[in-house]
């Protein structure tokens, strides 16, 4: 998977995400699918309310306009600190003070 340069879904069932996330963890976007983790870490790329065409549009702007790829990749890195198991568990512990 890390010698791809994006990933391509179209699964429509607004699962958490398990694509998005292996995406995610080899810092690679990911283009379509409706999960939470493509809302969440792929912002400009997540396939809800987007059609077709607008999600090849997308793939192709990745595939040929390094400015984009970039601007992605630089999205993906900021997100990716904030998706991670002791993010979760610090923010879980608030309220839940026995998880910490």
């Amino acid at each position: 998977m890390a010698s791809h340069r994006l990933v391509l879904q179209f699964d429509l069932s607004s699962v958490p995400g398990q694509v998005a996330g292996d995406s995610l963890l080899c810092r690679i976007p990911t283009v379509g699918g409706n999960g939470t983790v493509e809302r969440v870490a792929f912002p400009e790329l997540h396939g809800i309310g987007r059609t077709f065409d607008q999600l090849a549009e997308l793939a192709r702007r990745l595939l040929n306009d390094e400015g984009f790829y970039k601007e992605q990749l630089a999205a993906l890195e900021s997100c990716a600190a904030h998706l991670t198991f002791a993010k979760g568990l610090e923010a879980l512990s608030r309220y839940f003070p026995a998880l910490a």
